[in-house]
């Protein structure tokens, strides 16, 4: 039996920047938006100060509901990494849900 690999993410973030909500060739609504994270955590028994922005994409009827969220507003989303087109080593986060 192969064992499912897991690939999601969870980040409390605001949105920066948000691009124009366009619609693909197939006919689906994307959005694609930039993330802030600024935190602290801890590590090996220290605190860390943590930022970071990345990029984000959402599609269907959540790209809908983030193209009408309110920019730099805090939000909890969920999702998974991608690379970011078939031959990029970017990544982008792709969200499946926020609140």
């Amino acid at each position: 039996m192969t064992e499912q690999v897991q690939n999601s993410l969870m980040l409390n973030a605001q949105i920066t920047a948000k691009n124009v909500l366009r619609t693909s060739p197939g006919g689906v609504e994307i959005l694609d938006f930039e993330l802030q994270h600024v935190s602290t955590q801890a590590e090996a028994g220290t605190s860390r100060q943590v930022e970071v922005v990345m990029a984000a994409k959402a599609a269907g009827a959540l790209a809908r509901q983030l193209d009408r969220a309110t920019l730099l507003t805090t939000y909890r989303f969920s999702g998974f990494i991608a690379k970011k087109s078939r031959n990029s080593r970017q990544i982008i986060f792709h969200i499946t849900a926020f609140e």
